[in-house]
């Protein structure tokens, strides 16, 4: 006897599996018809940009304490690494409304 969750109802389309069972959240006509913007988060590009946002956000952990009590031995090249990092955070900020949530 079959059930709805079988291996045969599942399709890969794109890198994302896809279920053919009518409750399933995602359908075929959904991942097709989805538009361009749309960041799926198993490709390897918002993983990356994930696992860096990541360590920036370890760094601003730390650096942030450091530059508030010495901010005035703060050199030119880090004040522009940390406008940097903050750049990144918004870029990060953006890109979060375009993401597919998980399943």
């Amino acid at each position: 006897m079959r059930r709805p969750g079988d291996l045969d109802d599942v399709e890969q389309i794109g890198g994302v599996y896809i279920s053919e069972h009518p409750h399933s959240k995602y359908s075929k006509t959904t991942i097709k018809s989805s538009k361009w913007y749309i960041i799926r988060t198993n490709n390897y590009l918002p993983q990356g940009w994930a696992l860096s946002i990541n360590f920036l956000t370890i760094y601003a952990l730390f650096a942030t304490p450091v530059a508030l009590v010495f901010t005035k031995s703060f050199s030119e090249k880090l004040e522009r690494f940390e406008l940097f990092i903050d750049i990144c955070f918004f870029i990060d900020l953006l890109l979060n409304f375009f993401k597919l949530p998980p399943e």
